[in-house]
């Protein structure tokens, strides 16, 4: 998990060079963040093993 405000910089990273993604978010206060993403593009379940492949735990993905 998040240990502090540079996991949250480094996950935020990961997710912003990932196709189809223009914008992330992710807040180390809030334990969280969001994803704005081009639903023709990417896959949220692509995106959520990427961040699970990081050592993060994902949950609360519109996909379930």
């Amino acid at each position: 998990g998040m240990h502090g405000s540079g996991c949250a910089s480094v996950m935020q990273a990961l997710l912003e060079r990932c196709d189809g993604v223009p914008k992330a978010a992710v807040s180390y206060a809030r334990l969280g963040g969001e994803v704005r993403s081009d639903p023709q593009l990417v896959v949220e379940r692509a995106l959520a093993a990427r961040i699970e492949r990081a050592g993060y735990r994902v949950t609360g993905t519109r996909d379930g």
